[in-house]
């Protein structure tokens, strides 16, 4: 079974979004295809289980056009985990940073998508990272935040 840490968080979101919201994903934090296709899935039954009355996945290949379409047919926005460098950089590339400024709904991100929401996304050093750089990040909010913090405790 997979672990649903923010299963409430994203209930209140989907509430706030309008009880059955139409959900647009960007997938675009893995460098894998295998992966992306995966992890799609699985949100996709997540976002189910959750209410959504429809699932749109952003892809790579499309166009600004396409993407600016289903934008503006989503009622939440969602920005998942994985590599933020990959999911900022992409969506810089493609523009949608713009699109995601003027977006009136509801936006929430994990992990990795959380972080993106910040002016300045501040990396931690990990077992995949070796170093803590920061990024800039979209701006959407004017805070920073640390993902999957653990105090010397909890190690």
């Amino acid at each position: 079974m997979a672990k649903r840490d923010s299963k409430e968080i994203n209930k209140k979101a989907f509430i706030d979004a309008g009880e059955s919201p139409r959900i647009l994903t960007f997938n675009w934090t893995a460098e894998s295809v295998d992966k992306r296709g995966k992890y799609s899935k699985i949100m996709a039954n997540y976002f189910q289980e959750l209410g959504a009355s429809k699932i749109q996945f952003a892809e790579l290949t499309d166009s600004v056009e396409e993407i600016g379409e289903k934008i503006k047919s989503s009622d939440l926005i969602y920005l998942p985990g994985g590599s933020t460098r990959i999911l900022v950089e992409r969506m810089k590339n493609a523009k949608v940073d713009d699109s995601l400024q003027r977006y009136d709904k509801v936006i929430i991100g994990n992990s990795a998508g959380a972080l993106a929401f910040c002016k300045e996304c501040i990396l931690t050093k990990n077992k995949d990272r070796r170093v803590t750089s920061i990024i800039s990040g979209f701006g959407l909010v004017d805070f920073s935040v640390v993902v999957h913090y653990n105090t010397s405790k909890d190690r």
